[in-house]
């Protein structure tokens, strides 16, 4: 298997930096060509065996005629969970969506201040299920550089992300490890844990945590970091508390929402999970003991 997004694989394209979500406008003020597209995420609700077509259209904001070449490429999530991502060849994950999809036209020439409409086709298999993913790239030739003696030939590319649901979908997911530690010159509390996604469904998890005493007073608040995650990925989620404590006994009540993803692309959020954990705090501000009630 390897990497789309390798080093590589990129050495002959040195300005790939600009993938998915970089600013045009930017690059217009830097580089003679430029593009623009009018969707970088879609998310479609699909049965097996369902056709979808649709649009994206693209922008030529320069005043010369480009080049554009269209294609798609599977990708997931890095190790770090936090929304980058790698890209791979089509059809090469377990999750890919890429051999689904067709579009039209694949290679044109797009004049200045103009724009196209690329049509795209998804058409669902018969036993497909959960949440597929791939990207369709959009890619034109910035022109000739020297770098170090080394001619290279910098391209520009700029994509959109498909998420694809296909029904009957499960969002789920678990906690486990659920730890709470203490710096011992701070007295800082780190919230750690791992969480699993189980169901069928991508899910960007985010999560926020009030540490209160017995009578419902907030002593400390923050946000967990947000993870993204396809089917099957765990990954850590930790905050902390700087906030010194007196001595006493509270709860840390947690509040994780699994639903970011579609919500961001106007479908159903949720579902909300809590968590708590029981602390008690000795007169030095110490944690002494401490208990996850579920």
């Amino acid at each position: 298997m390897h990497k789309g997004n390798s080093y590589q694989n990129y050495i002959k394209i040195f300005c790939v930096v600009c993938l998915i979500f970089f600013n045009p406008f930017f690059i217009s003020c830097i580089f003679p060509a430029s593009l623009n597209l009018d969707h970088t995420k879609i998310r479609l609700l699909l049965k097996p065996n369902e056709t979808k077509s649709s649009t994206i259209e693209v922008e030529n904001p320069t005043n010369q005629d480009i080049l554009v070449k269209v294609y798609a490429q599977d990708w997931i999530y890095t190790s770090s969970h936090d929304g980058a991502k790698d890209f791979y060849p089509s059809g090469t994950l377990p999750r890919s969506a890429s051999r689904w999809i067709s579009f039209f036209p694949n290679e044109f020439i797009l004049p200045a201040i103009s724009k196209q409409k690329v049509k795209y086709t998804i058409k669902v298999p018969s036993q497909a299920e959960g949440t597929y993913v791939t990207v369709l790239f959009f890619e034109t030739d910035i022109g000739n550089q020297s770098r170090q003696g080394t001619e290279m030939n910098i391209k520009l590319r700029i994509g959109s992300l498909f998420y694809i649901d296909v029904e009957p979908l499960k969002r789920d997911i678990t906690f486990n490890s659920l730890s709470i530690l203490q710096d011992k010159e701070s007295l800082a509390l780190k919230l750690t844990g791992i969480i699993h996604n189980i169901g069928n469904q991508d899910i960007t998890l985010d999560g926020q945590f009030h540490i209160l005493d017995k009578q419902g007073m907030v002593f400390c608040r923050g946000e967990f970091n947000r993870v993204y995650t396809l089917p099957g990925d765990s990954h850590l989620i930790e905050a902390i508390c700087h906030q010194k404590l007196l001595k006493g006994i509270y709860d840390i009540v947690m509040t994780f929402d699994a639903g970011k993803s579609q919500e961001e692309t106007g479908f159903k959020g949720g579902p909300i999970i809590v968590k708590e954990i029981a602390i008690e705090i000795d007169d030095k501000g110490n944690l002494i003991s401490w208990q996850a009630s579920n």
